[in-house]
């Protein structure tokens, strides 16, 4: 493990402490010493502020997941309840009762696509990463947004890009198609409505960018964008924005908002070289 920890990077790794596993941050160095190159490690203990933000991190979810599964049952609980007090009448009102049951149906298949997007979002393999070509990976994107989004020009620049990323293509792919959708109902058919999806070479990492020049991320609303179930759409599922940040940090990068104003936001992808 210290040999392969470069000078300047951080591993975790995990000990036995006389049968506890404990967590633990490697740190190195090289040195020179009579003539020979040393490489140094020092161990720091990360354990309890790792369980501090793993019970933070399950509070947060405990609690979103509870208000939006409330949210979705009081109504549905309230209608199936109308629904019943109608059963009593002597002659029911069939054409009500007909749209209180469809109504709850809706809400109940709402709820079940809710469960399925958490499924997706907790249950994100590994990526399988592998030397993929970055022109026809740019190339496949940009296609698959241009059959979807005819009216909005997606621009791709990748001339100070590296040949080739060492990725998950099919993850990554569903990473930036999320940040690329986001964007794109921003501008929602803007006459003008333009998307850059720029690629840059830089030390030890890659860069993406997706810059559009929508409207603009409300300022309240910049440091939720990426929490899980988020969204300001009245069909969104807030997990987008999520899964894509969680999908870049699968590959050892991350994602985030850069920058957003009125005419340009913009969000920098990482991974690295």
């Amino acid at each position: 493990m210290l040999s392969d920890t470069r000078p300047g990077r951080t591993a975790k790794i995990d000990l036995d402490d006389a049968g506890e596993i404990r967590s633990f941050a490697l740190t190195t160095g090289d040195l020179a010493l009579s003539g020979r190159m040393l490489r140094i490690g020092a161990l720091i203990d990360i354990d309890t502020e790792l369980k501090a933000a793993e019970a933070a991190a399950l509070r947060e979810l405990v609690q979103v997941l509870s208000h939006e599964i409330v949210n979705a049952l009081t109504p549905i609980a309230s209608l199936a309840a109308t629904a019943v007090a109608m059963l009593d009448d002597p002659v029911p009102p069939l054409p009500e009762l007909r749209e209180a049951i469809e109504t709850v149906a809706r809400r109940a298949a709402s709820l079940h696509r809710f469960g399925e997007s958490y499924r997706a979002l907790a249950r994100l393999p590994t990526p399988a990463l592998r030397r993929t070509a970055l022109a026809g990976f740019a190339n496949d994107l940009a296609m698959l947004f241009t059959s979807r989004w005819p009216a909005i020009e997606l621009a791709v620049e990748k001339h100070e890009a590296p040949a080739h990323l060492l990725i998950d293509p099919d993850q990554l792919t569903a990473a930036l198609w999320a940040v690329l959708q986001n964007a794109a109902e921003a501008l929602d058919n803007a006459p003008d409505a333009k998307i850059h999806l720029i690629f840059k070479a830089r030390v030890g990492r890659t860069l993406i960018g997706i810059v559009d020049n929508g409207p603009g991320i409300s300022a309240r609303d910049e440091s939720d964008i990426f929490r899980p179930f988020f969204t300001t759409k009245a069909e969104g599922s807030g997990i987008g924005l999520s899964l894509a940040r969680q999908i870049l940090r699968g590959h050892g990068g991350d994602l985030a908002l850069a920058s957003s104003r009125v005419g340009k936001t913009e969000f920098e992808a990482t991974i690295p070289a």
